[in-house]
């Protein structure tokens, strides 16, 4: 049994900040969200007593980001104190973090928009947990603001191939068909990464064929391409020599 308050979900954060507009503009810019809605002017003595004031009198917006909700106050009466800036430890000091896919990339883009950064990016990792990336920065008032996204996946090791074909004299033509064939139906193949068929300059008769796939079951699903086991159903009589076949694993 809890005395806890039931609660549905986190609605909203609230900022004071010395000027609405610019604040909307400066978060829209760079955090995008969706501006609900502005109040102008508003307040008045019960709003005041909600918020432990003789008098209220302020500028009110919201912006939506996915469940939540950015409160920004520009309060008029009574006119804010100037900000003294403190550290991150004080007791009620406070800040926003915003959920993005990529932290780096954020950090860079935010870098290119003229935001400032006491440090790069930095992923913290506690035991054996995937972790997380952060980085921290501010608002034109000196809000804090934590940009957080879960560390990138590891690159997966992906199938490639290079292959070396030295076709018969006579049969180039024939070959040239039936290889253009399995390009154009593997350019259609989801898991088909890349496919790129080399001619020698030095040699017309030898051809260097590089594909690469997103994983064995896109590289199976090539391996039972029509246009494929037809090429390899004549590839006896097409070259000159046994192919030469590399395996390789992309990181």
């Amino acid at each position: 049994m809890t005395d806890a308050v039931p609660t549905a979900s986190f609605h909203h954060t609230a900022l004071v900040v010395s000027s609405l507009d610019d604040s909307i503009a400066f978060y829209q810019r760079c955090f995008g969200g969706e501006l609900e809605a502005v109040l102008r002017d508003t307040g008045g003595p019960e709003i005041a007593a909600l918020h432990g004031l003789d008098e209220a009198r302020f500028d009110l917006a919201f912006i939506r980001y996915g469940g939540a909700v950015l409160e920004l106050f520009q309060f008029h009466e009574p006119a804010s104190p100037e900000r003294v800036p403190t550290q991150a430890n004080r007791i009620g000091d406070s800040h926003v973090a915003f959920e993005v896919d990529d932290v780096e990339a954020a950090y860079r883009r935010l870098l290119a928009l003229g935001l400032e950064f006491p440090r790069p990016p930095l992923r913290v990792q506690e035991g054996d947990a995937a972790g997380f990336d952060l980085v921290f920065t501010s608002d034109p008032d000196g809000n804090r603001i934590e940009l957080i996204a879960p560390p990138p996946p590891e690159p997966r090791p992906r199938p490639a191939m290079v292959v070396n074909l030295r076709i018969a004299a006579e049969r180039r033509e024939e070959f040239l068909e039936l290889i253009a064939a399995v390009g154009a139906a593997t350019a259609a193949e989801a898991g088909s990464e890349e496919w790129v068929l080399h001619e020698s300059s030095e040699d017309p008769a030898s051809f260097w064929l590089y594909e690469r796939y997103a994983d064995d079951d896109a590289a199976a699903l090539h391996h039972d391409q029509p246009q494929l086991q037809n090429l390899l159903s004549k590839l006896g009589d097409l070259v000159s020599e046994p192919p030469l076949i590399v395996d390789l694993t992309t990181r």
